[in-house]
């Protein structure tokens, strides 16, 4: 379950996706998070740093937000009663410089905060029986382990099918125009066979 969670975080917030918006290259972010990074940083991919198209790059994905609902219902009507100056502070956008090659993670404010206090809980726990004490980071309780596991499997393989099938038709559009040129050539081939074997036929008849 945590590393669906990691999965369908964004990567700007570091929270659940709200709204999530996947990229060409196949990365997901929140709607408003990849409106204010590629307002701010210019059209690139805040992960992976690839160049964005000019198309539909901060639409919803309709596949990827009904699985996250489906999810995480707690976390999504928190995410949608929280105010707007409360979800702007947490999220400031730390932009990289595409001309330096960097290709880090994108850090804010509100995660070095999270990180802290995690830090800070771990050690403040004791030892018990030798081993170290886990801060627990959703601080859910899990009474259906077996559902928990087999909801996470679906969701999982959702996000994977929609994955394949974008990566898919992004594949079949770059080879629109390869299979366009092989029709235009065989084309033209049945159109000089034919005319030879005219000429042939008429070279007979005389």
């Amino acid at each position: 379950m945590d590393r669906l969670r990691e999965e369908l975080s964004c990567a700007i917030c570091l929270e659940i996706c709200f709204e999530p918006s996947t990229t060409p290259c196949g990365h997901s972010f929140c709607k408003k998070c990849l409106k204010c990074a590629t307002t701010r940083c210019g059209r690139r991919c805040p992960k992976c740093r690839d160049l964005l198209g000019n198309g539909r790059s901060c639409t919803v994905n309709t596949v990827l937000w009904n699985t996250i609902q489906l999810l995480f219902p707690d976390e999504i009507a928190a995410r949608r009663n929280a105010s707007p100056e409360t979800s702007a502070t947490q999220a400031p956008v730390v932009c990289n410089n595409p001309d330096s090659g960097s290709r880090g993670n994108v850090r804010t404010d509100g995660s070095s905060a999270r990180l802290r206090s995690v830090r800070s809980g771990i050690l403040r726990r004791p030892l018990r029986a030798g081993r170290p004490a886990i801060v627990e980071l959703s601080g859910e309780q899990e009474p259906g382990r077996a559902a928990a596991a087999s909801q996470s499997e679906d969701a999982a393989l959702a996000l994977r099918l929609q994955r394949e099938e974008m990566m898919g038709a992004l594949r079949e559009t770059q080879q629109r125009p390869e299979r366009n040129t092989v029709y235009m050539a065989r084309a033209n081939l049945r159109a000089m066979a034919s005319r030879a074997i005219q000429l042939r036929s008429r070279r007979r008849q005389c």
